[in-house]
């Protein structure tokens, strides 16, 4: 009816236990990996969406800052005031460009040091 002997000895019954035993172990262990590996991955989008919106912060300060000093550049060099002033304002300007866009990537977080030690594995899973 079954495919299988419909009488079974002790040892037979006793091996099939054993082996569904195994079998369910074994399918604990993989539904307790699937389920830290899925933590990981919340983990790891939660970081990523974290980068991205730092990135994006980076980014707008830093065209922000960029067009300011632009517009008051021209502003002054459009003022047609004195030639020597509107020059020695011009030329600070200039000078704090260089100083405010250092003062900016000193405030940017970068990226860690590359350290050749890998990360810890917390998957669970055997290597390879």
């Amino acid at each position: 009816m079954f495919g299988f002997p419909v009488s079974l000895d002790p040892d037979q019954l006793a091996g099939i236990t054993t082996r569904l035993d195994q079998l369910v172990a074994q399918a604990t262990q993989i539904v307790a990996q699937l389920k830290l590996l899925n933590q990981t991955e919340a983990k790891v989008m939660s970081i990523l969406d974290d980068l991205e919106k730092e990135v994006g912060t980076n980014t707008d300060v830093r065209g922000s800052i960029e067009q300011l000093i632009q517009n008051m550049t021209k502003a002054v060099e459009n003022a047609g005031a004195d030639p020597r002033r509107l020059q020695a304002v011009l030329t600070a300007l200039k000078n704090n460009d260089e100083r405010l866009a250092a003062l900016v990537l000193d405030a940017t977080p970068h990226d860690p040091p590359n350290d050749p030690t890998p990360p810890a594995d917390t998957t669970g899973l055997p290597p390879g």
